[in-house]
């Protein structure tokens, strides 16, 4: 959903979960999979799809 252009606070309310805990889950995914801002983690999931 980031990838598509969503803002935490519009995934949050789509999930029904608080905009800190999609920030956290996002951020958790960027350290896993080595990303360093949103630009990085995009490119790295788009090239899995």
């Amino acid at each position: 959903m980031i990838c598509d252009g969503m803002s935490i606070g519009s995934i949050a309310q789509r999930l029904n979960r608080s905009r800190k805990t999609v920030s956290n889950q996002k951020n958790a995914g960027m350290k896993k999979l080595g990303a360093k801002n949103d630009v990085e983690l995009a490119t790295i999931v788009r090239e899995w799809t």
